[in-house]
């Protein structure tokens, strides 16, 4: 969010910009309700790349899928 709100005040911002951050950083993952609370916000010390970081920090190991359900064409 964050470099996009940049952009826009910079009045720079491009949908091809916006489709290149989605692909990169929007994952999903399905936590427990305990594991839930034990995330923090991004910490300030994140290299903006790790989009795993805060998961790695509250000790939560995510398992990637095997497969797509559902590609979304951006």
């Amino acid at each position: 969010q964050e470099p996009c709100e940049k952009m826009a005040k910079e009045n720079r911002l491009e949908i091809a910009e916006i489709k290149r951050l989605v692909k990169q950083f929007y994952k999903i993952a399905i936590v427990t309700k305990d594991e839930h609370k034990k995330l923090p916000p991004m910490p300030p010390d994140w290299d903006g790349e790790d989009i795993f970081y805060r998961y790695k920090k509250a000790g939560i190991e995510l398992h990637p899928r095997e497969y797509v359900i559902k590609k979304i064409k951006l």
